[in-house]
């Protein structure tokens, strides 16, 4: 914006006016000149002291003694003399007017200006500087629609901060309300997937700002009965645990939807197995009464309560190449569950039976769920 107030101070309109103002520098300069030699000639003609009379008598008297040739020289001579007295008394007449002083001094001054400023801006002419000024023009006025619509997104944005924080203290309170009450579900559930004599808690914690988890911030605690002081999970709970801890977080929250939702468990069932196994293969069996549940597991004892089958499998030749595969029938999933077996007769009569058994168990629940 500064630049742009520099130039336009200028008012500059013409791309001609630097040479224009040079021009009339130099006819300025010219006519006082001029004026000072037709003084000084104007005043031969008016001084008493002129040579000019004198001039005039001498060549008389010497026309009287002449002869005729030397006569008609002098005539000529004194006519000449003559027009010449005419000529300087005429002079006067081609006085041009005279300005002031400072008529040119405000020239130059215009013109030193305009020369710093091209100077200043790095540019050759007025059609530099008139071209740099529209550019600056376009600038400003785009930086003062950015300002504006800043002002305006940021006035949004306070509203919706305000609107956000009035949402989180109702968020905040509702918590506090029903911490206690989820940390008893929680430890209930928890406690139908092995984990004898577990308690857990919510610990909420205020935040000095506002944040993504609104203006608290949980952290979920567990002791054991026999053990008095509770630790966060972050710090004490094995992956299996932890596994387990959030398969029953996420039953419980989509137990208060309403609508039908998808989720997706990848290996939740790591560093589990026998019991437990089971006990994680029945939670995620009743959860898909309510939602879709896609599981990526290794374990067969999840599997079997599985309603489809998807084999994935990973090739490298050149380069890696993914396949997933629907398994429709019997011997299919059969033998994709066999694989996951940790026995070296992955293949033999007992584990075909085994297979069988659990596979149709978990079909047995899933019947008692509906029923």
């Amino acid at each position: 914006k500064f630049k742009l107030e520099e130039i336009d101070k200028l008012a500059l309109e013409n791309t001609e006016e630097e040479e224009e103002l040079k021009q009339e520098i130099n006819q300025l300069s010219n006519r006082e000149e001029r004026n000072l030699l037709i003084e000084k000639l104007e005043s031969f003609g008016r001084s008493e002291e002129s040579f000019f009379p004198e001039i005039r008598t001498n060549l008389e008297n010497l026309k009287k003694s002449g002869e005729t040739e030397l006569k008609k020289i002098i005539d000529q001579a004194l006519e000449k003399l003559e027009s010449l007295i005419a000529f300087l008394k005429e002079l006067r007449y081609f006085k041009l007017e005279q300005l002031e002083t400072s008529k040119i001094d405000d020239l130059n001054a215009r013109l030193s200006q305009i020369q710093k400023l091209k100077k200043k801006y790095r540019v050759t002419s007025i059609k530099e500087l008139l071209l740099l000024k529209q550019e600056l023009e376009n600038k400003v006025h785009n930086s003062d629609f950015l300002e504006k619509e800043i002002k305006k997104l940021e006035s949004k944005t306070n509203r919706l901060k305000e609107t956000l924080l009035e949402k989180a203290k109702v968020i905040s309170q509702a918590r506090k309300e029903n911490s206690i009450e989820f940390s008893k579900q929680v430890t209930k559930e928890l406690r139908k997937l092995a984990f004898q004599g577990i308690e857990f808690k919510t610990i909420l914690k205020e935040n000095s700002e506002l944040a993504l988890q609104g203006l608290d911030q949980l952290d979920f605690q567990s002791r054991n009965e026999k053990d008095g002081e509770f630790r966060s999970l972050k710090k004490t709970a094995s992956g299996g645990e932890l596994s387990r801890i959030s398969l029953t977080l996420k039953s419980l929250r989509s137990s208060r939807r309403e609508k039908e939702q998808v989720v997706i468990f990848d290996e939740i069932d790591a560093g589990t197995s026998g019991e437990v196994s089971w006990l994680i293969g029945e939670k995620l069996s009743r959860s898909s009464l309510k939602e879709q549940i896609i599981c990526i597991t290794h374990q067969p004892l999840v599997a079997c309560y599985a309603d489809f089958y998807f084999l994935v499998s990973k090739e490298v030749k050149n380069r890696v190449n993914i396949r997933v595969e629907m398994l429709k029938e019997q011997k299919e999933i059969l033998e994709a569950l066999s694989a996951l077996l940790v026995t070296k007769e992955k293949n033999n009569q007992t584990a075909q039976q085994y297979l069988k058994e659990i596979i149709q168990q978990a079909k047995n629940f899933k019947a008692s769920l509906i029923a």
